[in-house]
């Protein structure tokens, strides 16, 4: 079975090897020196690296692509999201209700507003509530979906050992060679 991505350098997809080596202790001091972030940054591109078992190139596993239901569930979700801070804005400019022309069909749902601003503002953000967990639901169960029919097709993971000593290719070692 192929995995769903290649060697870039020869382009191949059938094998790939974890990456072993030793290690340089750069994560500690990326800890110590520079926080948690360019730590976890680090950690996570060092685990997502694999080495090709034909020309030996070790490189970055591309991410798993989403499924675009998802990536429409977030744009919708970051939509939602700066949705409040457009109404902040509007209702901080001057004559913002002068924007917006008179119906005659609105002015019953405009009084019930007046009456009951509260019950207005936690209707509507709990309509906005329901709608963006809905939407990460949605994106969270097409993301799944996508990674089991990718998983039926595919490898998705480079599980097993790695490259053997035997199979590397020899290191030059200057101290080894005589005078």
């Amino acid at each position: 079975m192929k995995y769903y991505f290649q060697c870039p350098h020869c382009k191949q997809d059938e094998a790939f090897y974890p990456v072993s080596e030793q290690d340089g202790g750069l994560g500690c001091a990326l800890l110590v020196f520079g926080g948690l972030i360019p730590f976890f940054l680090f950690q996570r591109d060092r685990f997502q690296r694999v080495q090709c078992a034909d020309c030996r190139l070790i490189f970055s596993k591309p991410p798993i692509p989403y499924a675009m239901t998802a990536r429409v569930a977030v744009v919708l979700m970051i939509l939602i999201g700066a949705l409040p801070l457009f109404f902040f804005y509007i209702q901080n400019q001057p004559d913002y209700d002068s924007v917006f022309p008179a119906n005659d069909w609105l002015l019953p749902l405009e009084q019930i507003v007046r009456e009951h601003p509260r019950a207005a503002v936690y209707s509507v953000g709990g309509v906005l509530a329901i709608t963006f967990v809905a939407l990460l639901g949605i994106a969270i169960g097409s993301n799944i979906s996508k990674r089991r029919s990718m998983g039926k097709m595919f490898r998705l993971s480079v599980n097993g050992p790695t490259l053997p000593d035997s199979a590397a290719p020899p290191a030059s070692n200057p101290a080894s060679k005589g005078p």
